[in-house]
Order: C-alpha cells, then structure tokens, then sequence
C-alpha cells in the first residue's frame, strides 16, 4: 500500500485552495472575483514545491 508524501499532500492542498478560490460560486455570488497572485499552484501531486507564501 502506498502512501502520499509529504510533498504530495502540500501540493494537493495548494492545487484544491486554489480551485476554491478561482471557481467558488458563493463568492462569485458575494460580488468577488478573486485571482491567484505570486507563483503559479501546482498541478500535479509531484510537482516540484514552489517555496513562499501558501496559496
């Protein structure tokens, strides 16, 4: 069985935060059309990590 890394599960939370923050339709709906600034979110779980200020 195999387990995801360390590296795998903080990409998959960069990517899922910033998938909330582009296609939330409750904030869409609250008048915000809110953008990702900085680095780019990872779009894989074995991206390489990206360091600086979280998503």
């Amino acid at each position: 069985m195999n387990h995801a890394s360390n590296k795998q599960k903080g990409n998959y939370g960069e990517y899922k935060a910033y998938d909330n923050l582009i296609n939330n339709e409750s904030l869409k709906k609250a008048g915000y059309d809110l953008e990702r600034i900085g680095n780019v979110a990872p779009t894989s779980p074995n991206d390489r990590i990206i360091k600086g200020i979280d998503g």
